[in-house]
């Protein structure tokens, strides 16, 4: 299976240019505000907590001793389970059952969240009402304060206070590192960039100096940014650049960078020309991109598609701002209602909170599974199916409907195939002889007759999986169901199948089987040119359970040829691609082009005519 995982991700957090002077150095936390570089609007910050109102709490509790920070990527809290929220920090905490759906109670009067975004793992967490803006709630005086640990709905926590004040660096993983009244937003636990500390309000917010804009996150619950990208408040001759998920942002004079040139969002040397926002577009390049509505999804370039940020960033609101977007897979949210796709498609899941739109597909078609540049990846639903990867879509035999099909051989019957029945060798299941690697398997209607079936081992018809191991993946259940036996696994796309006679291959019938989503996009790349943006490396998407081929552009990674890519496929650098769990450089099998070693003629593992593609290995 060659796949890339890819996602765009909004730009990652610098720190307010009202905050602080942006010549300092990053790592300089003192406080007090120094001149706008951007317009007449300055946000007085300070690394004090604001002014609170504390409760009536035992004030020598203080902060759960028994709240361990702890890093979510590496889990080492066993038998507990690292979890918390990206504006809160992480910590050890007890786990919820299996079964537990957000929200449920938990011990301690706590209810169960997500581990981390995107997970399918619970834990408890304690919560308790409180004033995020201000720690009203919580015992300040024991150094606790008012954290955010669920938006969907509003949820708090009264946990440790960390000691960032406005504008500091905080997370990605783990404890609360800002002080009282202040949030981490921006963090990305996936690509490890730190947020910053930002001041909660509670919306429309004074207008003051503190807080000269409240941008709504959730109900009765704001941020404090220097201006609003959906209204904009910047004086003439600037414009709000994005500094947070949740579309908070400050005030830059407008620059020289058009669209799709490179920009920095606090530097008006090098910002955005009018209408136009700095976006990370792929990894660590920043560039201009001109935005638009999502309800009226239009861009100016017909070659550009409007992206709905709700849909690529995670905590960012759906509905309110698009971005355009040349070459890209249509991005969806696959919980809303609606997901942001057109009727017909389906918002397949490819990342946490996030989904790309595609035309359901059969990737047993092959080729003809989708239009355009476009691989149908095996679905159930709107995921991904890992199932056909494993145990194939069909299974390897000649065709049969009775002995007489056999030239001599049995007729083994079957369910669940495109065929009746398998041809095989006739056996006696009593004295069984057949050749090494196959087994004699009685035919349903008369057990004292059997057919020689390579692999032909038992195994469990209700469980997919149950051949894995076994050199032969595909479990069919002989005729009435009551049987089942594993037999070699093949996929009906593939032209090379079942030992280059693919017409042997009996593919499936289970719907499930049959279902898929188009993904890719436009225009195709050249993986032996390179011609994808700055930054960015042309793939190849095809093989094994997809139907087709497609060509895409993907965020070039770190990794140099030979890099272990197990845990990240996209984390190859250009020109490179994730086979095997190995970076490994793209050729041309025809010119054997590689820097280093020999280039392998990879395209019968793609399905493609000989020659197109190598690996060099």
């Amino acid at each position: 299976m060659l796949t890339s995982r890819r996602a765009w991700w909004f730009a990652a957090l610098f720190v307010l240019p009202s905050c602080r002077d942006v010549d300092q150095d990053a790592g300089d936390t003192e406080g007090t505000s120094t001149g706008d570089t951007s317009g007449p609007m300055t946000l007085t910050t300070t690394t004090s907590p604001p002014t609170t109102t504390t409760d009536t709490a035992d004030t020598t509790a203080g902060p759960d001793p028994g709240l361990e920070p702890c890093d979510p990527t590496a889990d080492d809290c066993a038998p507990m389970r690292c979890g918390g929220a990206p504006t809160a920090g992480y910590y050890c905490r007890p786990t919820c059952s299996s079964m537990a759906d957000r929200g449920d109670a938990c011990s301690d009067g706590g209810v169960c969240l997500p581990a981390a975004p995107g997970s399918t793992e619970m834990v408890c967490i304690v919560t308790m009402p409180c004033d995020p803006s201000t720690g009203d709630g919580c015992d300040l005086g024991a150094g606790e304060s008012c954290v955010v640990v669920d938006l969907e709905p509003l949820r708090t926590a009264c946990e440790p206070a960390g000691a960032g004040g406005v504008g500091d660096a905080c997370g990605p993983a783990g404890g609360n590192d800002c002080d009282v009244g202040l949030g981490c937003l921006g963090s990305n636990l996936e690509d490890g960039d730190a947020g910053r500390c930002t001041p909660w309000c509670t919306p429309p917010g004074d207008g003051g100096d503190a807080c000269p804009v409240c941008v709504p996150i959730a109900d009765e619950l704001g941020s404090c940014a220097q201006c609003n990208l959906i209204d904009d408040q910047c004086a003439r001759g600037s414009q709000c650049q994005p500094i947070n998920e949740a579309l908070g942002g400050v005030c830059i004079d407008y620059g020289p960078s058009g669209e799709g040139d490179p920009c920095t969002i606090i530097d008006p040397a090098m910002s955005c020309q009018e209408g136009l926002i700095c976006l990370e577009v792929v990894d660590d390049f920043f560039a201009c991109v001109a935005t638009c509505d999502p309800a009226m999804p239009m861009c100016s370039d017909p070659g550009q598609s409007c992206i709905d940020i709700g849909a690529v960033v995670p905590g960012a609101p759906a509905g309110e701002l698009g971005i355009c977007i040349e070459g890209v897979q249509q991005f969806c949210d696959p919980d809303g209602d609606p997901t942001g796709c057109d009727d017909g498609e389906v918002c397949l899941v490819v990342g946490a909170d996030i989904g790309v739109c595609g035309d359901p597909c059969d990737p047993t078609t092959g080729d003809a599974a989708c239009e355009g540049n476009a691989a149908c990846y095996p679905a159930d639903g709107n995921m991904i199916d890992i199932d056909p990867f494993v145990v194939g879509n069909g299974a390897c035999g000649a065709q049969c409907a009775d002995d007489g099909d056999c030239g001599g051989g049995t007729c083994l019957l079957v369910e669940g195939l495109e065929s009746a029945g398998m041809c095989g060798p006739t056996c006696d299941p009593a004295a069984p002889v057949c050749d090494a690697g196959s087994t004699c398997v009685a035919t349903p209607a008369d057990p004292l007759v059997g057919a020689c079936v390579p692999g032909g081992t038992a195994c469990d018809g209700a469980e997919p999986l149950s051949c894995a191991g076994m050199g032969a993946a595909a479990c069919i259940e002989l005729d009435g169901g009551t049987d089942a036996v594993c037999m070699i696994a093949c996929f009906e796309q593939d032209p090379n199948g079942c030992g280059g006679m693919a017409a042997t291959c009996q593919v499936r019938t289970d719907e499930g089987f049959h279902g898929g989503v188009c993904v890719g996009q436009e225009p195709a790349c050249d993986p032996l040119v390179q011609d994808c943006d700055a930054g960015q490396t042309c793939i190849i998407t095809g093989g094994a359970a997809i139907g087709g081929v497609a060509y895409v552009c993907s965020s070039a990674g770190p990794l140099d040829a030979g890099g272990d890519c197990t845990d990240d496929d996209s984390a190859c650098g250009l020109g490179l691609q994730c086979v095997g769990d190995v970076c490994v450089e793209i050729c041309d099998p025809n010119a054997d082009d590689c820097a280093q070693g020999t280039c392998a003629d990879a395209s019968a593992t793609l399905y493609l005519p000989a020659g197109t593609i190598g690996f060099c290995v």
